[in-house]
């Protein structure tokens, strides 16, 4: 009302208006950038899910790869075969895996993990038994392809492959 003395033109303007005006303009901004906010929340939490889920996926194939790789040099046709099924539970497994959360230096490296699995399992099932030399041989030159992803998932190579190969 003071501000009616000095300036009649304030005492005009309809206050209850614009404070709705602003309040409605506040309301349109946040309800805009609620739902983005929740989307990229969800998306970081299924990024870091997906990741946790990608590292232990490597280090299974890791110990898969190391426990084949034992069972052929120690002539363990049986354990060596045995891996087979293990290596399809983890196969079928990472289809399930929504890997565009991941992060595409790591989304490659998944990817040739897991085709260095199904290269295994395809390996050990063709796998006669008759010279488990070249079993192991054949372990290692699949791992060869895949152990720098492996170790870049920050796992700890077995000593086999983790050993310069001396010709």
């Amino acid at each position: 009302m003071i501000t009616c003395w000095f300036w009649e033109s304030a005492c005009r303007i309809d206050y209850p208006a614009w404070v709705q005006a602003i309040g409605s303009v506040v309301a349109i901004g946040i309800a805009i950038w609620l739902p983005q906010r929740q989307r990229r929340h969800d998306f970081n939490l299924r990024k870091n899910s997906q990741s946790h889920i990608g590292h232990h996926f490597s280090q299974q194939i890791n110990a898969i790869f190391d426990a084949a790789y034992t069972a052929s040099k120690n002539l363990q046709k049986g354990e060596f075969k045995g891996q087979a099924e293990k290596l399809q539970d983890l196969i079928e497994l990472s289809r399930a895996f929504q890997i565009d959360t991941f992060h595409y230096d790591k989304m490659a490296g998944f990817l040739r993990i897991r085709a260095g699995a199904i290269e295994l399992k395809i390996a050990i099932d063709e796998f006669k038994g008759a010279n488990t030399a070249s079993a192991a041989e054949n372990v290692s030159q699949i791992f060869d392809k895949i152990k720098g992803d492996i170790f870049w998932q920050g796992i700890n190579l077995p000593e086999w492959a983790a050993q310069p190969k001396i010709d």
